[in-house]
């Protein structure tokens, strides 16, 4: 399979699993509800971002999700990766959530893909760009544009951490964690987005930290 066949397979199956938890019985026993993780029930902290309220709901974050795995993979990112930053951002996000008693559920993909989507923009606006080398009549047409695209990467980067973090301070989910969005007619856990778009960053830290780790252990041989 090529790689946009295989990000295509991954994205259909973040899409097939959200819509079995969407399903009324697995969504009751998948949501996130504080007082019963609180009481022992605590595979709800893996199983609440799978969860979605309405079918409208489980198409938006399934459209997000695709977005931002066939970005990643354009970009060259192993899908492991990905998959991996999504799963650990919602991991995070619920577990973030026990120390908001004021969010008494949760259910849905956001926090995570806010997550991923932070942490995507920062791994293309950091990434290092191809070395063009001096060669005697100037660099070649391939070399040319491959630092056309990283450019252009890099540039995206930018936009999607702008994004992420130019819609978080319009939600200010410090001053109100749960907002009441007449649009999708149930309230949103915005604090959510922001745990996620931390974990996302500290993720990411986590990877160069691990790293430069590894470089120096390889160079310590």
């Amino acid at each position: 399979m090529t790689r946009f066949a295989c990000a295509l397979a991954l994205a259909g199956g973040v899409a097939a699993l959200a819509a079995v938890f969407t399903l009324p019985a697995f969504a009751e026993w998948g949501t996130y509800r504080r007082e019963l993780v609180l009481g022992g029930e605590v595979w709800r902290l893996a199983t609440a971002m799978w969860v979605h309220l309405t079918w409208a709901h489980w198409a938006a974050n399934s459209m997000a999700a695709a977005g931002l795995i066939l970005l990643g993979t354009a970009a060259a990112l192993s899908l492991r990766q990905l998959m991996l930053t999504l799963l650990v951002c919602g991991l995070a996000v619920t577990v973030a959530l026990l120390r908001v008693p004021e969010v008494g559920w949760y259910a849905g993909l956001s926090g995570a893909l806010h997550g991923l989507a932070l942490w995507l923009g920062i791994t293309l606006a950091t990434r290092p760009g191809p070395a063009v080398s001096a060669e005697k009549g100037g660099p070649s047409s391939e070399a040319i544009g491959a630092s056309i695209t990283s450019q252009r990467l890099l540039l995206l980067g930018v936009v999607l951490c702008a994004g992420v973090l130019v819609k978080l301070w319009f939600e200010q989910s410090w001053l109100s964690p749960v907002a009441h969005d007449p649009a999708w007619g149930f309230g949103v856990v915005r604090v959510a987005h922001g745990l996620g778009t931390v974990s996302g960053a500290l993720w990411w830290c986590f990877g160069q930290w691990r790293m430069r780790r590894r470089q120096a252990a390889t160079a310590a041989r």
